[in-house]
């Protein structure tokens, strides 16, 4: 290669130019290397406003949309046929927690001839959405309750919902979602308790019968926590299962003799 130098290309630096009469903000800027100059910001061209940035093919910009209006009230909108709100996937704050949802209490501007449609989905489920429920003019304004499973409700670790959105042919009038409040509860944790009768008629493991009862006893006033060792309901045989319970209640049904021989009826509860 002829001539002197380190034989790299040199790109110039790539920057927006800006005449006095017009407002420009640097939103960010960055060294691309090789003299390039990465830019980022805002520029005001009288009342309108635009996005530019560079890259190593140029500078690119976009109109930046300004002005709040009301679209229930400004005749220059037109509302597609149709359309769909998709949430968040909801864990409303309690990821690890089992939920239940009851109901969803919906409240929407609903014009002649439009109609809202409410789904849902749990546990981010990909599959098919499940109808919750269907608004029509008749609800204008009105706040519907949708219940979920007649009001038993649903567990769920997260929820979603869609809202489809269909308006009537006049094209300036659409549904409005105004409020959307789902009402759940805290799934209550599962705790099972068992009931047995207790032979206190022979002695146990070097222990006397009246230490048996004395024992027992002492578990139903303490509320110690003991391992609780049952065979399960397993198809396999011999298979044991343990669980860390307390005797919640202890009854002689019989005793007989000095040492107290005879039956006890014992309740346990998980803990």
């Amino acid at each position: 290669m002829a001539g002197g130098g380190d034989g790299r290309r040199r790109h110039p630096r790539r920057v927006p130019v800006h005449s006095e009469n017009e407002s420009w903000h640097e939103l960010w800027s960055g060294d691309g290397g090789d003299n390039i100059v990465y830019w980022l910001g805002t520029v005001t061209f009288g009342t309108t406003h635009y996005l530019y940035w560079t890259t190593n093919a140029g500078l690119y910009r976009v109109e930046i949309p300004h002005g709040v209006y009301n679209p229930l009230t400004y005749t220059g909108w037109k509302y597609a046929e149709f359309g769909e709100l998709w949430t968040p996937v909801n864990t409303m704050g309690y990821e690890e927690i089992q939920k239940v949802a009851i109901r969803l209490k919906v409240r929407a501007r609903m014009p002649t001839g439009s109609a809202l449609g409410i789904w849902y989905r749990l546990d981010e489920d990909e599959g098919v959405w499940t109808v919750l429920g269907t608004l029509d003019d008749t609800n204008d304004n009105e706040q519907v309750e949708l219940e979920f499973a007649d009001g038993v409700g649903l567990p769920f670790y997260s929820i979603q919902f869609k809202y489809t959105m269909g308006r009537s042919a006049t094209n300036t009038t659409s549904p409005a979602l105004l409020t959307a409040v789902l009402e759940f509860k805290f799934a209550p944790d599962k705790r099972y308790s068992y009931s047995m009768l207790v032979d206190l008629t022979r002695s146990e493991d070097g222990y006397t019968l009246q230490e048996m009862r004395e024992y027992l006893q002492q578990l139903n006033e303490r509320k110690t926590g003991i391992d609780f060792t049952f065979r399960t309901q397993d198809e396999t045989v011999g298979t044991l299962a343990t669980k860390k319970v307390e005797v919640s209640s202890f009854t002689l049904l019989t005793a007989a003799g000095p040492d107290g021989a005879g039956r006890a009826r014992i309740s346990l509860v998980e803990r």
